[in-house]
């Protein structure tokens, strides 16, 4: 009986160690994970840092274009009117037949929808 008991404390050893090795290796594993996912979560916040920056530089950009075409095309529309106030000042007669062309041009097209 004496192997017996020899052979049951070595089974019970061998078992006591792989389950401390199974613990430490479970323990290494998750410290792991961790450490993963402390490293991704920093790196998720220095690019949302870098993130809001550049956003607002491009808004800026895109506010300035917008108000830079705005003043253009305030500037182009003027000049338009220019024009046209000097040509119907200068042939009014050719200004009225043109306007009636237009009008009739229209009403022919919204008459031609309705039909």
């Amino acid at each position: 009986m004496d192997d017996k008991s020899t052979w049951d404390a070595k089974t019970k050893d061998a078992a006591r160690q792989a389950t401390e090795a199974a613990g430490s290796m479970a323990n290494d594993a998750m410290e792991q994970v961790k450490s993963t996912a402390r490293t991704v979560g920093e790196q998720v916040r220095s690019m949302a840092a870098d993130a809001a920056p550049a956003a607002q530089d491009l808004a800026r950009r895109a506010r300035e274009q917008a108000s830079a075409a705005g003043d253009t095309l305030y500037q182009q529309s003027a000049r338009a009117g220019d024009y046209i106030a000097r040509n119907v000042e200068e042939y009014p007669l050719a200004a009225l037949l043109v306007a009636g062309a237009i009008g009739y041009g229209l009403a022919y097209l919204i008459h031609a929808r309705s039909s």
